[in-house]
């Protein structure tokens, strides 16, 4: 909440704040007991009472195995925009950046669904 009250404020002259959200999500891998947070810009183009959402995202999860880099960008439909609860169905791309101590970095693309 913090953070989006000065992302907020600091683009309140520039840019529609109507229009952008900014999200700073924890989350937490299986795979590499990976923890980390990834924060989010969501963009909606359409007007602040459109489902549409553009969203970019990256961060970074470490893990006793590997530190994980993700980049992502995605476009999300929002059924009941303005209700407490809304389902959301969206598609992207991700380019993950995985770093462990006994190999060379390797960078894959991934596609994802929500």
């Amino acid at each position: 909440m913090l953070i989006e009250t000065l992302v907020s404020g600091a683009m309140a002259g520039a840019l529609d704040a109507d229009r952008f959200s900014v999200g700073v999500p924890l989350e937490v891998d299986l795979v590499g007991l990976a923890v980390g947070v990834r924060p989010e810009v969501c963009y909606q183009p359409v007007g602040p009472d459109s489902g549409l959402q553009l969203r970019v995202a990256t961060g970074l999860m470490v893990g006793p195995e590997l530190a994980f880099l993700p980049l992502s960008a995605s476009v999300r439909g929002r059924f009941f925009p303005r209700k407490r609860v809304h389902p959301i169905v969206g598609a992207g791309g991700e380019l993950q950046v995985l770093f462990t101590t006994d190999y060379p970095a390797v960078a894959r693309p991934s596609y994802f669904f929500e």
